[in-house]
């Protein structure tokens, strides 16, 4: 295992839960979003995340004025956030259903997928099962979500991966592999021999595992978080840098407020094209 993807690991791990801790003493919006700032860039966006989880539980208007004042800058972790909250309460079960395309839509069932497979492991990935209550609707974001865990399940190693992933079903993988791409994005480490491993392995789900790179890479960019990381997976397993990455995205969307990030969530899913 690639020392700096285990570093990475752990340090994100801690700061998730050291924030927990820190809302427990329920602070005002004020003094929360300052304690968010002292985080390094790096994985600050994890620190907002964490926040998001604990006011969702609290109301949907705690939540929604901690989103309008500064979460929209970190959008997808955020929207993971709220999907941890739905996992834990049971909410998520009454969204309604439909043929949602949306990104924030597939973040959020992301956090879902995310939190069973960290706290239900063992019918999540070990017997491959979703949630009895889950609407087929919400699969997609669901599997991502998952995808994300198997890449922390598997400690970074390759070779971990393909055994926890490899026996779902094949429907499947294109979720799964899109979500181990944002996770290989946002924690991958700099290991030059460790990166290009997955490609043989991703397979014909190789565009998928790059969308989640690119996913990556526009959420450190909104965030103001860029790190050698995600330029060392962008080279090593998109073959391109990461401006090149991120001029794909239309200029016009191509700014840091919440109406620009609200419009490119719903623009994002384009990507699953461009790596075709």
């Amino acid at each position: 295992m690639s020392r700096s993807v285990a570093a990475n690991m752990a340090y994100v791990q801690q700061l998730f839960q050291q924030t927990q801790q820190f809302m427990a003493t329920q602070p005002a919006l004020e003094e929360l979003l300052a304690h968010l700032e002292t985080e390094p860039a790096q994985f600050r966006s994890i620190a907002f995340e964490s926040a998001s989880v604990s006011l969702a539980r609290l109301g949907m208007s705690q939540w929604e004025n901690f989103f309008i004042s500064e979460g929209y800058k970190h959008l997808f972790h955020v929207d993971i956030g709220l999907g941890w909250a739905y996992a834990q309460t049971g909410a998520f079960f009454r969204i309604p259903s439909g043929p949602y395309r949306s990104l924030r839509h597939r973040m959020l069932c992301d956090g879902m997928g995310y939190y069973f497979a960290l706290y239900r492991g063992r019918k999540t990935i070990k017997s491959q099962q979703y949630p009895t209550e889950l609407d087929p609707h919400h699969h997609t974001g669901f599997d991502q979500g998952v995808g994300r865990r198997l890449w922390y399940t598997a400690q970074g190693e390759p070779e971990r991966l393909r055994q926890l992933l490899f026996p779902f079903s094949t429907s499947r993988h294109p979720d799964l592999w899109r979500g181990v791409g944002i996770a290989c994005g946002y924690v991958g480490g700099t290991d030059e021999e460790l990166l290009p491993k997955l490609l043989p392995l991703a397979g014909s789900h190789l565009p998928q595992l790059k969308t989640g790179i690119a996913l990556a890479c526009l959420s450190r960019y909104f965030s103001d978080s860029v790190s050698q990381e995600i330029r060392s997976v962008c080279e090593s397993i998109c073959k391109m840098t990461f401006r090149e990455i991120c001029q794909l995205v239309p200029s016009k969307l191509n700014a840091a407020s919440a109406d620009a990030l609200l419009e490119l969530s719903d623009w994002i899913p384009q990507f699953d094209t461009f790596f075709a």
